[in-house]
C-alpha cells in the first residue's frame, strides 16, 4: 500500500556550497551564510520575505486506472500528513522558484533548505491575519504522481503537497502570492513550450486577489502545471515524459 512517506522529499540538510543529497532538482545549494546559489533561470531580481514558521503536509489521494479522476480529486477535502513543522526561514522567490531557507544552522552546520520550482505550482492560497489563531500565511500546492505494482493490487493517484508558510502579524501575503503567481506563469510559458492560453496570459499579470472571508484563502489556480520533480530546469534536460496537467 502507497502512503505519506513514498513520497519525494522536498526538503534536506545542506551543506554550504554542496548539492543537497536529494539533488539541485529537489532542493537547492547555499552558500555559508545561508545564501542561495542561483542558478541561471533565476534572474537577478529576488524577492526576501521571513516566514516565522514553515509546515509540509501530504494526502495521498488514489484513483484506479481513470486519470479523468484527477481534477475532482484535487478539490476535495482529503485530511493531510504532517511531515513537518519548523520554526524561522527565509523565502527567495526568484524567476525560476520558490526557495525555502532555514535561517538558523544546525549544530552540525547544515540548513534546512527546500524549493518549489515554478511549472509545480498548482495553486497559490494566501490570507491576512484572521484572529489571535489564524495568522498571516500563504499556501502552495504541488502535485508528485505514483504508479507502484505491489501485488495483488496497483496503487494509481498522486500525493497532494501542501506547503504552508505563516509570517509576522503584520504582514499581508497578498502581494508576495500575487508575484509569485505571476513569476510562474511567465516562466511556464517562456521556458516549458507549452500552448498559450488566455488563463496563462492572465496569470501573467494576475491581479492582487481580495481577502477572503475568515477561515478560508483567497486562491490562484494555475493554467497548468506538471507533477514533482518533471519539467526542464538545467542545460540538457529534456521534455520527454514530462506530463501537463491543466
Amino acid at each position: 500500500m502507497v502512503t505519506y512517506n513514498d513520497t519525494a522529499y522536498l526538503f534536506a540538510y545542506a551543506k554550504a556550497n554542496r548539492e543537497p543529497a536529494i539533488g539541485a532538482r529537489l532542493a537547492p545549494t547555499i552558500t555559508a551564510d545561508g545564501d542561495l546559489v542561483p542558478e541561471p533561470a533565476d534572474g537577478s531580481n529576488f524577492i526576501h520575505a521571513r516566514a516565522i514558521q514553515a509546515a509540509r503536509y501530504v494526502s495521498t489521494i488514489e484513483f484506479g486506472n481513470d486519470p479523468n479522476l484527477l481534477p475532482q480529486t484535487l478539490v476535495a477535502d482529503h485530511k493531510e500528513h504532517t511531515l513537518f513543522i519548523s520554526n524561522d526561514f527565509e523565502l527567495v522567490v526568484t524567476d525560476a522558484r520558490v526557495a525555502i531557507i532555514a535561517n538558523r544552522p544546525e549544530k552540525n552546520g547544515t540548513r534546512l533548505v527546500g524549493q518549489i520550482r515554478f511549472p509545480w505550482i498548482a495553486a497559490v492560497g494566501f490570507h491576512p491575519k484572521q484572529s489571535f489563531l489564524i495568522g498571516s500565511e500563504i499556501v502552495i500546492q504541488a502535485i508528485e504522481e505514483f504508479d507502484v505494482e505491489d501485488f495483488p493490487v496497483n496503487h494509481r493517484g498522486v500525493f497532494r503537497h501542501i506547503l504552508n508558510f505563516v509570517f509576522d502579524k503584520r504582514f499581508h501575503p497578498g502581494a508576495l502570492a500575487q508575484q509569485i503567481v505571476q513569476r510562474a506563469a511567465k516562466y511556464v510559458a517562456s521556458t516549458q513550450n507549452v500552448p498559450e492560453s488566455a488563463q496563462l496570459q492572465s496569470l501573467q499579470r494576475a491581479h492582487l486577489l481580495p481577502d477572503p472571508p475568515k477561515g478560508a484563502y483567497s486562491i490562484y489556480e494555475a493554467a497548468v502545471f506538471c507533477p514533482v520533480p518533471q519539467g526542464r530546469y538545467f542545460p540538457g534536460d529534456s521534455d520527454e515524459g514530462t506530463c501537463w496537467s491543466e
